[in-house]
């Protein structure tokens, strides 16, 4: 696996020149991978994870990062895609990070991108849960399973446009307020001490951001609004759903409004189910079990994914 190898030989040459001390930025599925390979390899090392949207205990802020107390340590540039490299450069560029500091294991190039979209190893080593969802999009046609597509929780479309490549000739519902959180669900997950968001939390976005990134967009339908006030008037049934709304109460109704719809063969995918910092994720979903008699499974992606069926 080119990808792989090549990022190996990265980590192995910094190794060999006797670096020890490495920051991981941003720690996403790329991230977890590098993690994975320097702790296989034996050496004594001090890894940090870090991230500008810091999950958990384990993960120190993008400020923490830039920490004096940080200044020795190499920051690995863990990303795959060519937007998200380039905004992440000019952040540290902002911050007048030195170069030598950074070791860049992006993958940016077009031409390699339909290739990778289809490297199922790639995506099982990468990233789990787009590897999952590659699988649920194989069987869902292989069982002609009939039934279009949605995600509720779309933010900036970085999984939206995996479902869309995945499915070219299934319509695809992107539904979400395209403003951050609602206030409504914010206070109810911080009234019962299951998570406490930025006021700001996931608001960098909009319809243009998202549509920009869809490969098959004519297949692509915008819903914006407080969910699931924002889908009432919607007719029609699905074979795959993602719901990637972090707070208690969207995520609930997201389940009672789609599982009903889903058919036959159809799966519904809730992401951050082991995420420390929603975590009315994982509740809701054990609630909608514990409703219906059913069961998930968990995704081995870095927040866990649940992943129902029908």
């Amino acid at each position: 696996m080119e990808f792989y190898n090549t990022v190996r030989k990265k980590v192995m040459y910094e190794l060999k020149k006797g670096e020890n001390n490495f920051i991981i930025f941003p720690f996403g599925e790329v991230g977890k991978m590098i993690e994975g390979i320097i702790l296989q390899t034996g050496k004594q090392c001090h890894i940090l994870r870090a991230d500008n949207n810091k999950t958990d205990s384990t993960v120190i802020s993008f400020d923490e990062m830039l920490s004096s107390k940080y200044q020795a340590y190499k920051i690995l540039l863990a990303i795959f895609g060519e937007e998200t490299h380039k905004e992440l450069l000019i952040q540290l560029n902002n911050e007048k990070i030195d170069k030598n500091r950074i070791v860049d294991f992006c993958i940016c190039q077009d031409d390699k991108e339909k290739t990778i979209y289809e490297d199922v190893d790639f995506w099982g080593r990468i990233d789990p849960r787009r590897g999952m969802l590659e699988r649920c999009a194989r069987e869902i046609y292989y069982r002609n399973v009939p039934g279009q597509c949605a995600e509720a929780g779309v933010f900036r479309g970085d999984f939206a446009k995996h479902i869309n490549y995945w499915f070219p000739d299934r319509e695809l519902y992107l539904i979400d307020t395209f403003e951050g959180f609602d206030d409504r669900d914010v206070e109810y997950d911080e009234s019962n001490t299951l998570s406490k968001s930025p006021e700001t939390a996931w608001e960098d976005t909009s319809e243009l951001i998202v549509l920009g990134k869809m490969p098959n967009k004519q297949m692509c339908k915008l819903i914006k609004g407080w969910f699931p006030d924002s889908v009432r008037d919607l007719e029609c049934t699905y074979a795959f759903v993602s719901l990637d709304m972090d707070l208690y109460q969207p995520i609930l109704e997201g389940l009672r409004y789609f599982y009903p719809r889903l058919n036959h063969g159809g799966y519904i995918m809730v992401h951050d189910c082991c995420n420390d910092f929603y975590k009315g994720a994982r509740k809701a979903l054990d609630d909608f079990c514990k409703e219906e008699g059913i069961s998930y499974v968990i995704c081995s992606d870095v927040y866990g994914s649940g992943v129902l069926t029908k």
